[in-house]
C-alpha cells in the first residue's frame, strides 16, 4: 500500500496519516499520547485494515514484539485490549487523585508547564471513571491556584479571584504574567523570581 489512496467515493487523493514511534519505553512517546492517535483513526472511521497497518507501522523495539506474539489475525479490538494490559496506566484511583491534589509549582517550572502538568493528571482522573468531564474545569481551577509558587500567587492573585476564567483562560493570563514578571526583573529563570 502507498502512502496515498485513491478514495474512490470522491476521486479525491487521500494521504495515509502516521501514528507516532512507540516502543514501550518511557524515552519515546507515551502509552497515552499513541493510545490517543488510534482512537482518533477509530472514531474517524478508518477501515480496521488500514489502522492495523498503521499500528504495525508506528511500533519498535518490545512493542513490535507484543504485537507480533498477537499473531497476524488479531483484531483491532484485541490488539488495543493487549496494549491496554501491558503498557496502559496501573495507577489506583487513589494514587492519581492524591498526586493531583499534592502537585505545586516547582521553583524553577512556568506556570503553564505546572498547569499542563496537573492537567494530564486530571484526565487520568477522568479516564479512570473518578472525576466527570463537566467538573474538570472547576477542579483544574482550584488546584492549579492552591499549587502555584508564592511569588507567582502574589502577582496574579485578581486573576485567581475571577470567577469568570476558565482553566485554559485563567493558567494562559497566570503565565502572561509570571513571564512577564520574570523577564522585566531580568531573571534568568524562575528560580530567581
Amino acid at each position: 500500500m502507498t502512502a496515498e489512496d485513491k478514495d474512490t467515493k470522491f476521486g479525491m487523493t487521500k494521504v495515509m496519516p502516521r501514528l507516532p514511534v512507540f516502543t514501550g519505553e518511557s524515552k519515546d512517546c507515551s502509552f497515552d499520547q499513541w493510545e490517543f492517535e488510534v482512537q482518533c483513526l477509530i472514531k474517524e472511521a478508518w477501515p480496521e485494515d488500514e489502522v492495523k497497518l498503521l499500528i504495525r507501522r508506528s511500533l519498535r523495539g518490545q512493542a513490535s514484539r507484543t504485537l507480533m506474539n498477537l499473531g497476524t489475525d488479531a483484531s483491532l479490538a484485541t490488539i488495543m485490549a493487549k496494549f491496554k494490559s501491558v503498557y496502559g496506566h496501573i495507577l489506583s484511583l487513589n494514587t492519581v487523585m492524591a498526586t493531583f491534589y499534592s502537585m505545586k509549582q516547582a521553583e524553577t517550572e512556568d506556570a503553564g508547564s505546572f498547569a499542563q502538568r496537573l492537567e494530564d493528571t486530571a484526565h487520568q482522573a477522568v479516564t479512570l471513571g473518578r472525576v466527570e468531564q463537566k467538573e474538570l474545569n472547576a477542579l483544574l481551577k482550584e488546584a492549579f491556584c492552591a499549587g502555584l509558587k508564592p511569588q507567582t500567587k502574589l502577582i496574579t492573585g485578581f486573576l485567581l479571584e475571577n470567577k469568570a476564567l476558565t482553566f485554559d483562560q485563567l493558567s494562559l493570563e497566570v503565565k502572561r504574567r509570571d513571564s512577564y514578571h520574570c523577564s522585566s526583573t531580568c531573571c534568568t529563570n524562575h528560580g530567581d523570581c
